[in-house]
């Protein structure tokens, strides 16, 4: 039989809602639960990341290369050194480009030589010219004078003519009155002629003197683009025999010894600048990766070979993220290495990152 009634339960005092301390605890429980439920949703989990292809970037350090194949003959600097912008710091020895240089001051003297002897050969060309053009001149005007004196007695003749014909005294038909007419124009003719040869004359002799002016331009061209070279040898050779500091600071450390060999591009030393510039690395990562990399994020640069007890890492802070990918090119021209920009790309496109290394604080 069930009996109508009211059901009481007896809870624990620690269960009670308004048991002594009870508020404390529960709220302590709350924000641990709401910190731990933020940390699952929010929190990033910690993942590995790797980078490949990573370079040092030299930042305020300059490698000091040779710039042409030679030979050391003196070397004015030394590790520790403090040297000025523009101070020389070695000078090499070019024997291609002295011999060069001694080839074309041979040829310079040549040249010079054989102008002066076509220079010569051109003045009395020119003077033998000059003489029958004066000779031919002087001829020809002499017998324009003549015939024109002559022109002069026939017109006369040929006017006495016509005032007899006019008189009819003689016919105007008539033979000496058509021989001294053919005479007069015959005469005029001739001095046409002479006209014509005069300013031929002349004309052979401006040829003369154009054809000579153009060769000596044509030798002073070759002389003078000879000396131009020569000035381009010479400056080559002050350039690549003298190698200069191109700003003051510090020689770190010295590749070679008077009197030794070097190639193109080989290495001679290194250059460090008086304020030292923060040291920055480049690595490649992939596209995943390289979405996780923040600004400031640390990061730790171990070599390659998995030695890294022997070696040890580098800290690192995430400094920038390209947001495009690198392409081979890009990666090839920031690593100089074509094999190891195929390597980077060959499984899918990479992102580039700049680090900004930490100095170890014994070193600054």
């Amino acid at each position: 039989m069930v009996i109508p009634g009211k059901l009481q339960v007896k809870w624990p005092a620690f269960l009670v809602f308004d048991a002594p301390g009870y508020r404390p605890v529960a709220l302590s429980l709350t924000g641990m639960a709401a910190l731990t439920a933020a940390w699952v949703l929010l929190w990033p989990v910690p993942t590995e990341v790797v980078g490949r292809g990573v370079l040092t970037v030299p930042g305020d350090a300059t490698l000091l290369d040779a710039r042409a194949a030679g030979q050391i003959l003196d070397l004015f600097m030394e590790q520790g050194q403090l040297v000025r912008r523009g101070q020389p710091l070695l000078r090499i020895y070019l024997p291609a480009l002295e011999q060069e240089l001694q080839r074309q001051n041979r040829d310079l003297a040549e040249l010079i030589a054989i102008n002066a002897n076509l220079n010569r050969r051109d003045s009395s060309r020119l003077m033998a010219a000059q003489k029958l053009k004066n000779t031919a001149l002087v001829k020809l005007q002499s017998d324009a004078v003549n015939l024109r004196q002559l022109k002069t007695t026939y017109d006369q003749k040929l006017a006495d003519y016509r005032y007899l014909a006019a008189r009819e005294v003689v016919a105007p038909l008539a033979a000496p009155v058509v021989s001294t007419e053919d005479r007069s124009t015959q005469l005029a003719v001739n001095i046409a002629d002479l006209r014509i040869q005069e300013r031929a004359a002349q004309d052979q002799y401006q040829k003369i003197k154009l054809e000579i002016d153009s060769e000596q331009q044509q030798r002073d061209y070759r002389i003078n683009d000879l000396r131009r070279t020569i000035r381009v040898t010479k400056q080559r050779l002050a350039f690549e025999g003298t190698l200069k500091a191109n700003r003051d600071g510090r020689v770190l450390d010295v590749q070679v010894v008077r009197g030794q060999t070097v190639k193109a591009g080989q290495r001679l030393g290194t250059l460090q600048g008086l304020r030292p510039l923060p040291l920055r690395a480049v690595a490649y990562f992939s596209p995943a990766d390289a979405r996780r990399l923040r600004r400031g994020l640390p990061l730790e640069l171990v070599p390659d070979w998995q030695q890294r007890g022997r070696f040890g890492g580098v800290e690192a802070e995430v400094e920038r993220v390209n947001l495009l990918p690198a392409t081979e090119e890009d990666v090839n021209t920031t690593l100089g290495n074509p094999q190891l920009a195929r390597e980077l790309v060959k499984d899918g496109p990479v992102m580039r990152a700049e680090l900004l290394l930490s100095r170890n604080p014994a070193t600054k």
